[in-house]
């Protein structure tokens, strides 16, 4: 019998480093694309092209890197009685991707949309859950795509976070807007844009409208930032200082209850000093530098309607599926 269990600890430290290898292989293949354009390589991603790259280096420019979510404070397992934080743990899904672009008619899921870098990432690694962020500020984007690998624990285990994330893609999209949190930091920039953003965590679906998407192996949330009018306030605020400004983003599904608790981060990023003119245009690649007033007056075209959104039907249940499934 101890035979055996040896035996079977051997096979799931095998099925780990498998784990390990694949996600280190899978990093290196997006991250050493993104990082040889800091070395003039223009050929990125088999030749999606970046304005915004990644780098490690605080000091670059126009560039992004994961956030990391251990400086991060989210709710400790005893929130419910004594309202204490304490810093997360490492991220539980991999930032692959933060997919800068002008566009103007606007993406509502960009994984959807074989033009958009989550697409791409979508159809070439069958063994990774994404979870997509897009932020719609026509005639500018931000999609922010994270995976992480169907092995996981957040998939495999019964710990809090994980629960919570299943909860999470089952729920409707009201219940949803009441979990997906948001917590800024600017690290750099000035004094009005340190005030306006600020520090405290937001529940972004009860303040900005915010649509899901949902497939096999991916969640996008699609965030129309100019439906509030403060979100509108801010962005030209940033816009106007975004070459000066470091801001940190993270993102955390709310626990709620004993069963939920402690958080854990979901991921984050942190971009330094952008420059939005430098952004790669979706419906045309030769015009860049060409970044609209609209941006910074508040995007007047017409808003979103429910025509134009293509939706999946019966949602969170081809999720619910694809993860009981071996």
């Amino acid at each position: 019998m101890l035979g055996r269990a040896m035996e079977a600890r051997a096979a799931d430290e095998e099925d780990d480093d498998d784990v390990v290898k694949r996600e280190l292989q899978f990093q290196q293949h997006y991250y050493g694309s993104a990082a040889s354009t800091m070395t003039g390589d223009t050929d990125v991603q088999d030749g999606l092209q970046h304005a915004l790259q990644w780098s490690n280096d605080e000091e670059a420019a126009n560039t992004w890197d994961r956030l990391d979510c251990t400086t991060v404070n989210v709710r400790g397992d005893l929130y419910q009685y004594d309202q204490q934080k304490f810093p997360s743990l490492p991220a539980l899904m991999t930032l692959v991707s933060f997919d800068a672009f002008q566009t103007s008619t606007g993406v509502y899921s960009a994984v959807q949309d074989p033009r958009c870098e989550a697409n791409k990432i979508w159809k070439e690694n069958e063994r990774k859950f994404l979870f997509v962020v897009n932020w719609r500020m026509t005639p500018v984007q931000f999609v922010l795509t994270f995976a992480v690998d169907l092995s996981s624990e957040i998939f495999t285990s019964d710990k809090p976070f994980a629960r919570l994330f299943h909860r999470f893609i089952a729920m409707e999209t009201g219940e949803r807007n009441k979990r997906l949190k948001v917590i800024p930091r600017v690290v750099e920039g000035p004094w009005f844009v340190k005030r306006a953003i600020g520090e405290t965590p937001a529940i972004i679906g009860t303040k900005i409208d915010t649509e899901y998407y949902n497939g096999y192996r991916y969640m996008e949330a699609s965030i129309d930032v100019y439906s509030s009018s403060v979100a509108r306030h801010i962005v030209s605020l940033v816009t106007d200082a975004a070459k000066r400004l470091v801001i940190d983003i993270g993102f955390v599904i709310e626990g709620q209850s004993d069963d939920e608790l402690p958080e854990r981060m979901l991921g984050g990023f942190r971009v330094r000093y952008p420059d939005l003119q430098s952004l790669r245009h979706l419906e045309d690649p030769e015009k860049r530098g060409e970044l609209a007033e609209s941006l910074i007056e508040g995007y007047d075209g017409k808003r979103d309607s429910t025509a134009h959104r293509r939706r999946l039907t019966n949602e969170g249940e081809m999720l619910l599926r694809m993860l009981k499934t071996p």
